[in-house]
């Protein structure tokens, strides 16, 4: 198993991507996965990157607690709707 080098991320890096989210998607995996894995990481690119064809990047910003707690309060606000 050879080990990746952890890539810092912070406010500034996901400033870059705040005003284009999709461009994201043009950053190398392990980058994707290192903001996906951020824990200041706002839902609007973990949106980008659950959809993301890399299964490592989706499923990284699908684990994130920002894109869980928007999931449940997405499907609380769906079950109030349906009642």
């Amino acid at each position: 198993m050879i080990m990746e080098r952890l890539i810092p991320v912070d406010i500034n890096t996901l400033q870059t991507f705040s005003a284009n989210p999709l461009s994201i998607n043009t950053q190398d995996i392990s980058w994707q996965i290192a903001i996906a894995s951020y824990p200041e990481t706002p839902r609007s690119l973990l949106e980008v990157l659950a959809n993301s064809s890399e299964p490592e990047v989706a499923e990284a910003a699908q684990l994130h607690v920002n894109y869980r707690t928007h999931l449940r309060s997405f499907g609380r606000s769906r079950r109030i709707k349906a009642e």
